[in-house]
């Protein structure tokens, strides 16, 4: 088994807890990230909808 130097068993963790922070931030599922990305796309637009797309057919 490797040996490593306190320093470069520093920088790893370091690396590691960077990467989870940016993946979380990513991944988000707010209005930003990869996340929000896909639903732009693929959910309809809520801004955009009419009155008759709304309702429910009763008057």
């Amino acid at each position: 088994m490797t040996q490593r130097s306190e320093l470069k068993q520093r920088y790893l963790e370091t690396k590691a807890q960077l990467f989870g922070w940016l993946a979380s931030k990513l991944f988000t599922c707010r209005e930003t990230g990869v996340d929000g990305l896909v639903k732009r796309i693929l959910l309809p637009n809520k801004r955009k909808a009419t009155l008759d797309d709304t309702s429910n057919g009763k008057s």
